[in-house]
């Protein structure tokens, strides 16, 4: 899943997903010049921050 994917699924912009990223919150991985995201690592994150609300 790509940086902009994981931001439309989480409701938030593209550089609060670097931030997440930078901050441990999410792990990437980066094979070339793009950060890529494991769709499950997004979901649980989505779960999270759905249940604090």
């Amino acid at each position: 899943m790509t940086v902009a994917e994981a931001a439309d699924v989480l409701g938030v912009s593209t550089q609060t997903i670097y931030n997440y990223i930078y901050a441990g919150k999410l792990r990437a991985r980066r094979p070339a010049e793009r950060y890529i995201l494991r769709e499950r690592d997004v979901a649980a994150l989505a779960t999270k921050r759905k249940a604090r609300r």
